[in-house]
């Protein structure tokens, strides 16, 4: 029996830690004048490199190696991260398998962390057992942004079998702010092809305060949605193409899960659009009748219920009064609005995390993705292969990554 998902989400113009109730978003503060800064002494102990290395993994294991019998069969090790995007100095996850085939083996693998040309043990061992899924943690770094890892079986002195090697990068906020709508949109156009997803727009009722009334302002109002669409592109893998012509799109609207998807034009299967609810003739019932705290709503479609959306929309409240582009100030851009609607489009929704663009109150000091909302666009996003470095989550890789 079908049926239709409905997913959406709004994007609220609320103050985040804000002392003066007259600020309507968290703000940039001026910069300080600059001090001198203390004396410090850098001395070698702060520097000194892990002392353990492999000597220090042998002696971890050494009493339980012989859990690993001999074998001449090849060790196949897997190695798949939970998320890629890291908060620094906090825990995270790497779940995988270990087989030789032809062979029952059992014992201990190890995760590892790449110093230069060199790996070094991070954390503690954990058994295996054959056939059975293991897990290990580890702790992130804090200042490299990007580290390698693999996760060995060691035996003895020796490595019996090491997985691949993935990346961690390091982001901003809690790694794990992030939540996920019911749908993602089908990346794959046959097994070796990436799909193209077509998005069209219309800024005929653009906010002339931030955008002139002119060709000029035309093109820098869609020059604002084809950027956020871009920060969503690389945050997922995903590819998009804006194909706007003359013919003017449909406003979004509202609907319920009776509904047949709206008839957008030139093939477009998202339409982004500024509304004025002040004016019947440019009105989207997405959007509160009376202006509010809504910046923005955004959402897709699904109407047999197989989790792959069909149609996206973005209305975009011109009433608001925001600048242009993407920018840290006081009273917000309409870039990172942009930005935080895609996203929902894409089946991201919103997180408890002020850090994160995804949050649901608009945070005007943020005009990057934040380390939950990269871990989430990633996971709706085109999903890598087992060898991947920057594979992760434990779904299905899509066939074309």
């Amino acid at each position: 029996m079908s049926r239709s998902i409905y997913a959406r989400g709004a994007l609220a113009l609320t103050a985040v830690a804000v002392a003066t109730p007259a600020l309507v978003a968290s703000t940039v503060a001026a910069p300080q004048a600059a001090t001198a800064p203390a004396a410090e002494t850098v001395t070698a102990e702060a520097f000194t490199a892990p002392a353990a290395g492999r000597a220090g993994l042998v002696q971890q294991v050494s009493q339980v190696s012989a859990g690993l019998a001999a074998t001449t069969a090849t060790v196949i090790v897997t190695a798949t991260p939970a998320l890629h995007f890291v908060s620094p100095n906090s825990k995270f996850t790497v779940s995988g398998t270990v087989s030789a085939p032809g062979s029952s083996i059992s014992g201990y693998v190890q995760l590892e962390q790449k110093y230069g040309s060199d790996w070094l043990p991070l954390g503690k061992p954990v058994k295996f057992k054959a056939g059975s899924k293991y897990t290990i943690s580890g702790i992130s770094e804090d200042l490299q942004d990007e580290t390698t890892y693999r996760v060995v079986v060691p035996n003895g002195t020796s490595i019996a079998g090491a997985s691949s090697e993935f990346t961690l990068e390091l982001g901003r906020g809690k790694h794990t702010a992030y939540k996920l709508l019911k749908t993602r949109w089908k990346a794959c156009a046959d097994a070796s092809t990436k799909r193209t997803i077509k998005y069209a727009v219309n800024v005929d009722y653009r906010p002339v305060n931030a955008y002139a009334a002119d060709a000029a302002g035309k093109t820098a109002a869609i020059k604002d949605i084809d950027d956020a669409v871009q920060a969503v592109a690389d945050a997922t893998g995903l590819t998009f193409e804006n194909v706007t012509t003359d013919t003017v799109q449909p406003l979004p609207k509202a609907r319920s899960k009776t509904l047949p998807l709206q008839e957008y034009k030139d093939g477009a299967e998202i339409v982004i659009a500024f509304a004025d609810n002040s004016d019947p003739v440019k009105a989207s019932t997405l959007l509160p009748a009376k202006l509010g705290k809504v910046l923005g709503v955004g959402g897709s479609v699904d109407t047999n219920g197989d989790g792959l959306s069909e149609q996206g929309y973005i209305a975009l409240d011109a009433r608001q009064k925001l600048g242009a582009g993407l920018a840290a100030t006081r009273t917000g851009t309409w870039g990172s609005v942009m930005m935080h609607e895609m996203a929902h489009v894409m089946g991201v929704t919103h997180p408890s995390d002020t850090k994160q663009i995804m949050a649901p109150t608009a945070n005007w000091a943020l005009t990057s993705w934040g380390a939950g909302d990269l871990n989430a666009l990633r996971l709706v996003g085109l999903r890598e292969k087992d060898t991947s470095a920057t594979r992760m989550g434990t779904a299905a890789a899509d066939t074309c990554a």
